[in-house]
């Protein structure tokens, strides 16, 4: 029996590394299919950022009620590209009942922009407050607290600062780190670190793999931890075996 879908709200990488094609490979893996609405275009290789162009915000809408239709056990948000794609998705998701994770992509490593500022400021403000657990990476904790976070310790300040403006679960990851690899995990329950190996090589997508990896955890009925838990597991095995830049999944 084909399981259920999982929902990609996310932009369109044409190199494949990020994005909606990232996060339908990983949805694969997992044995779901992908439904999804695409927020923007972007114009970018594997190694630079070149430019983004957002949906017609009612055409993303139409877009994510098509892909909401098809009876999804999760959702997971990625790029939004602007404040009114963003406000489309809060509109839409806030009385859905379904696991959803946000991973806040605000800026390339590029330095492309991804989110604009007052599509920041949304998602701090309305946006968090319908999902689950939000993902951030060290750069975009700093952008959603102001903070300089470049340590585990200033992760760990983040992370709680995040969760107790919003009452959401929060895991701030580590891959940003020249040194051990920890992602800081806070919820109800307190804080926790997670640490992982390093693989070596400079991959594409990581953080897109491992939100949609919880997302897909969620939809199997794990537990917050226990999901943040298995998609890290499933994360590092599947970089252990892969070649960059590009991840091969698989369970």
């Amino acid at each position: 029996m084909q399981l259920r879908p999982i929902v990609s709200i996310a932009g369109l990488d044409p190199s494949g590394g990020a994005g909606m094609l990232l996060d339908a490979r990983v949805f694969a893996a997992y044995g779901r299919p992908c439904a999804g609405a695409i927020t923007a275009i972007t114009v970018q290789t594997l190694d630079n950022g070149l430019s983004v162009h957002p949906i017609e915000p009612q055409l993303f809408r139409r877009n994510l009620d098509a892909a909401l239709a098809t009876g999804p056990e999760a959702i997971k948000i990625g790029m939004l590209g602007n404040v009114a794609i963003t406000s489309q998705v809060a509109d839409t998701i806030r009385d859905i009942a379904i696991p959803i994770v946000l991973d806040p992509i605000i800026r390339a490593t590029s330095g492309l922009q991804l989110l604009d500022e007052e599509g920041v400021i949304f998602l701090q403000r309305e946006l968090l407050r319908f999902c689950n657990i939000v993902t951030p990476n060290w750069d975009e904790a700093s952008l959603l607290t102001g903070l300089d976070v470049s340590n585990i310790g200033t992760a760990a300040v983040a992370a709680r600062q995040i969760f107790e403006s919003s009452d959401v679960p929060v895991l701030v990851t580590g891959g940003h780190s020249k040194s051990d690899l920890v992602d800081i995990l806070v919820d109800d329950a307190g804080l926790i670190e997670l640490p992982s190996d390093r693989v070596a090589g400079d991959f594409r997508g990581t953080g897109c793999a491992l939100s949609s990896a919880i997302a897909t955890e969620l939809a199997d009925g794990n537990s917050l931890r226990r999901a943040a838990l298995s998609a890290k597991e499933f994360l590092a095995a599947s970089l252990a075996n892969s070649t960059p830049p590009y991840i091969t999944f698989s369970i």
